[in-house]
């Protein structure tokens, strides 16, 4: 899979899940541009993630969490440890 139809994968299961519609995304993108994500045509800049994910409510690592799980094919909660683990060792080396 790539990273594209992960993200698509993605954002169509949140949207459902909590019922929002294509629509509801007007505010932040175009009905089409949503269909073209969640059809894995495109994918995203950093800043039109950041505008989805304030029509779903959650942050956008949140959402990327999930895409990468899908990515990966690991739970969510496994890359959450693997991502805690490695942001762990980093601030270790920059407070050396």
């Amino acid at each position: 899979m790539e990273l594209r139809s992960a993200f698509a994968i993605t954002l169509q299961g949140l949207r459902s899940q909590l019922d929002l519609s294509q629509e509801d995304f007007s505010v932040v993108s175009s009905r089409t541009n949503i269909s073209l994500l969640e059809r894995g045509k495109t994918i995203p800049t950093l800043e039109k993630l950041t505008q989805i994910c304030t029509v779903l409510k959650l942050h956008p690592l949140t959402v990327m969490t999930l895409c990468y799980s899908k990515l990966d094919d690991m739970p969510a909660d496994e890359l959450l440890k693997r991502v805690t683990t490695e942001l762990q060792f980093l601030v270790t080396l920059d407070q050396d």
